[in-house]
């Protein structure tokens, strides 16, 4: 069968292409991100190994070693029993604010949150007070 296809055919064939390269452009992006990575992490790999070799053999640290082996130091305070980031979550599934919560009532989930916040200001600031954390 030679000839031309409906032009309602080809509008269904057309959309359903155009749907697929969008999708495998996407696709694409992020392998090539994946890529890039693995990339950094083989060089940076790389790197690491060329500096082992290069300190073989050592009896005593220098403190010129341990600069190049040590890009950084990074210091944190210590989390507390009552931090934010640990009573937000816990309070929060107690008082019902979910995701699906926010999707249907906004103002609901945002009335909920804000009183889980002062919650945990109010128990922090006792703790810091009353029990000296």
């Amino acid at each position: 069968m030679l000839g031309k296809l409906p032009d309602a055919r080809y509008a269904a064939l057309d959309a359903q292409y155009a749907k697929e390269q969008e999708s495998l452009s996407g696709e694409i992006a992020e392998l090539e991100k994946a890529i890039a990575g693995y990339e950094q992490s083989r060089k940076s790999a790389e790197k690491f190994i060329a500096l082992v070799d290069k300190y073989e053999n050592f009896d005593n640290l220098t403190t010129t070693m341990r600069n190049e082996f040590v890009e950084k130091i990074l210091v944190h305070e210590r989390d507390r029993k009552g931090s934010a980031e640990t009573l937000m979550p816990q309070l929060m599934k107690a008082a019902g604010v979910t995701v699906e919560l926010k999707a249907d009532d906004q103002m609901k989930w945002v009335g909920l949150a804000n009183n889980c916040k002062a919650q945990a200001e109010e128990i922090i600031l006792h703790e810091l007070i009353y029990d000296g954390i």
